[in-house]
């Protein structure tokens, strides 16, 4: 059983309904995504993912390019109505 089968297997035990497999040489790291979320995001500060990597972003992208594969997958979030 290859990786990428190994981890269909895992992913499926959870509600996740779409999921990518990426190449970590292709992720860049953009300043504007920690604007984005610092600015939008109403739970910045209030979770382990967030800010997005911690530290200067050129350690950031040595970091997230040290490794060969990653996943990404949406997170539903529940929206309130006014």
């Amino acid at each position: 059983m290859d990786i990428k089968e190994k981890f269909e297997e895992f992913i499926a035990q959870y509600p996740i309904f779409e999921y990518r497999l990426l190449n970590a040489a292709d992720v860049s790291v953009h300043e504007r995504v920690r604007t984005i979320c610092r600015e939008e995001c109403e739970r910045y500060g209030s979770t382990w993912a967030c800010p997005p990597a911690v530290g200067e972003l050129p350690e950031c992208e040595k970091k997230i390019h040290s490794y060969s594969r990653q996943s990404s997958f949406p997170v539903l979030r529940k929206y309130q109505t006014l």
